[in-house]
């Protein structure tokens, strides 16, 4: 990487831990239709707002059950207690899902028990159908299985409630390298590395995608956005004077995964959400203290404030 060699560069670290999966019950109210060619149909009571929820139930009930290739979501419109952001949607509402897709696998294996003459643990789901440990040509369509549940579906609904912040919370560390030009305070973020404490990773895409978006965010954070008031009056009345970064404004990042297989969310997965929006701005702030000796306690971290307590140190009037 290139650097001017009048200006000053400097790194800087800061780690956070995030507390998540609080704040309310999830629901997961999941039911295949008895009919000839059976499908099903999932309810669930968690909103999407990109927090990696669609994906997420699929996972949980495919990964259950063969019978998850069959089915379709209803987006919930019952009111449900408590928040369904930020990182406690894999939490909460994936342990909602995985446990109904748990309890409609069994049912299916009852039923189909019943009707092959054996013990509910002698019968295994294989891709389409439901067979027999011992006997593979005794078997049972899951068609037949939902015929043979007549006008009873096969249908669970659970309740997943959790009181506290699990223990097997992730942890973030952050470094950001900065080049601050001591005549006139303007600060370039040059590179980030940011490294993460996860569990199993449930979409890669998506999981990435969380951890850029949340350092563009608090980059910004830390070194552009700001909404002066003067007189009761914000000063920034629109985009063309609040600044927000660009593609331009985003250095090279590198990712580090420190993964763990134990995580309080289905199949070991820990949260991601707000990891890496909280600690960037501050590694950014030890980074200028690092470069030029300026410690700034007031964000953003802007080209008039570093100059002004630059001058200040040196007995000048900026």
């Amino acid at each position: 990487m290139m650097f001017d060699d009048s200006c000053a560069n400097g790194s800087g670290s800061f780690s956070s831990r995030e507390r998540a999966g609080v704040r309310g019950p999830r629901v997961w109210d999941k039911a295949p239709h008895p009919n000839p060619l059976p499908k099903g149909e999932g309810k669930e009571w968690a909103h999407s707002k990109g927090q990696g929820r669609d994906d997420l139930w699929k996972y949980s009930a495919h990964t259950t059950t063969p019978l998850a290739k069959r089915l379709s979501v209803l987006r919930g419109r019952r009111k449900c207690q408590g928040s369904d952001v930020r990182c406690r949607v894999t939490h909460v509402a994936g342990q909602a899902t995985y446990q109904a897709a748990l309890a409609v696998h069994q049912q299916i294996c009852e039923v189909a028990a019943h009707v092959l003459g054996c013990p509910t643990t002698a019968v295994a789901l294989d891709n389409s159908a439901c067979v027999v440990h011992s006997a593979p040509t005794r078997r049972l369509t899951f068609a037949e299985v939902a015929a043979a549940a007549g006008q009873h579906p096969l249908r669970a609904q659970t309740l997943y409630r959790v009181s506290q912040s699990p223990h097997m919370s992730p942890f973030t560390a952050q470094v950001a390298e900065v080049e601050v030009d001591p005549d006139t305070g303007q600060v370039m973020l040059l590179e980030v590395v940011t490294a993460h404490d996860v569990g199993t990773i449930i979409n890669p895409l998506g999981h990435q995608g969380q951890i850029g978006g949340g350092l563009m965010q608090d980059s910004g954070y830390g070194l552009l956005e700001e909404m002066p008031i003067n007189e009761g009056r914000i000063g920034t009345l629109s985009l063309g004077e609040y600044k927000l970064p660009n593609i331009k404004d985003i250095p090279p990042l590198r990712t580090v995964l420190v993964q763990e297989e134990v995580g309080p969310a289905p199949f070991q997965g820990k949260a991601i959400g707000e990891s890496s929006i909280t600690p960037i701005a501050a590694a950014i702030a030890n980074a200028v203290d690092d470069a030029v000796g300026v410690r700034l306690d007031d964000l953003p971290i802007t080209a008039e404030k570093v100059y002004q307590e630059l001058q200040s140190r040196e007995g000048r009037t900026p």
